[in-house]
């Protein structure tokens, strides 16, 4: 038995059935769908913008993976790193575990102030957009039949019944702030960039990847008996798929403003986009910035953050 671990990178929205660290212990999520905004390159390229009328670059949805975790290789060499591209796919996972039961599904919330784990560490919409429950999402987001149209999800992840959905790789060293244009009153504070499923004592777990168009399906099969392994699931820009080769002394990465943040406000329907614009009566959409740095240089520059939103019915 081993451990398997996906990380959700990239500008994906997170929608649970039941609202994210809710005071009532007793209410919490069952499911949650990972929304990637659908920025993949158009044939002819098609400028994007977003609400704020702001240059939006292109992203694409991908599953990073070692070709070696995989239980058949086929005639791929097992050192190397793969890149599937995943457009117009719902994925979700099957898993093989013992005991029965070791991996009900659950988030990580209502943890110690100190934990580094907790799913608060994600930046609510809540806190960006005053009264922001009456905004809602597009409904093609959760779409099936017929497949939601392209230009509003490239691809989804569902997670329900297995793992624990918890933040991963947060750096307390570096506080966010918001601009306050759309009244949301977001306190300065370190947020995440990267959030985990985990599954424990499995033997296999396999990808299961649906055809957003046609409802065909197809699954990976990874091989966790006596080894753990790390896949990452994202919705990235082009320069995240590129290596970095490092060459000589480290040079310490200034950080910057999340211009990518842009994106998840696509998600939003008509009306919800319509109230967004007259709020912020042509100042710019409020997007994460490094307010302060604790300890100096030197730290990873954040980019492409994640979004947690209100319920959903899905």
């Amino acid at each position: 038995m081993g451990e398997f671990t996906a990380v959700f990178s990239g500008v994906c929205g997170f929608a649970p059935d039941v609202e994210f660290n809710d005071p009532d212990v007793t209410k919490n999520p069952t499911k949650v769908m990972v929304l990637m905004v659908d920025g993949v390159p158009q044939t002819p390229p098609l400028p994007k913008h977003a609400l704020d009328g702001e240059a939006l670059r292109d992203h694409a949805p991908f599953v990073v993976f070692k070709t070696g975790d995989l239980v058949s290789l086929g005639q791929l060499p097992k050192d190397a790193e793969t890149h599937l591209f995943v457009n117009r796919k719902e994925l979700s996972f099957e898993i093989d575990e013992s005991p029965a039961g070791s991996n009900v599904f659950s988030v990580s919330q209502r943890l110690p102030p100190a934990s580094d784990e907790d799913f608060r560490h994600v930046v609510h919409v809540k806190e960006i957009i005053k009264n922001s429950t009456s905004f809602k999402l597009k409904p093609e987001c959760f779409q099936s039949a017929p497949p939601p149209p392209v230009g509003i999800i490239s691809a989804r992840v569902r997670l329900e019944t297995f793992g624990l959905l918890s933040v991963c790789g947060l750096d307390p060293l570096v506080e966010f702030d918001f601009a306050n244009t759309l009244n949301g009153g977001f306190a300065r504070r370190a947020l995440a960039d990267q959030v985990c499923v985990k599954f424990v004592k499995v033997t296999q777990v396999r990808l299961v990847l649906k055809d957003l168009d046609t409802g065909d399906v197809e699954k990976m099969a990874f091989n966790t008996d006596g080894r753990n392994v790390k896949i990452v699931i994202g919705n990235l820009c082009g320069d995240s798929l590129v290596p970095v080769i490092k060459r000589g002394a480290q040079v310490p990465v200034k950080l910057a403003r999340d211009e990518d943040f842009r994106w998840l406000y696509q998600l939003f329907d008509a009306t919800a986009a319509t109230a967004i614009q007259r709020t912020l009566n042509k100042l710019p959409l409020p997007i994460p910035f490094p307010a302060f740095v604790n300890g100096g240089g030197g730290l990873h520059n954040v980019q492409c953050m994640g979004m947690a939103l209100h319920a959903q019915a899905f």
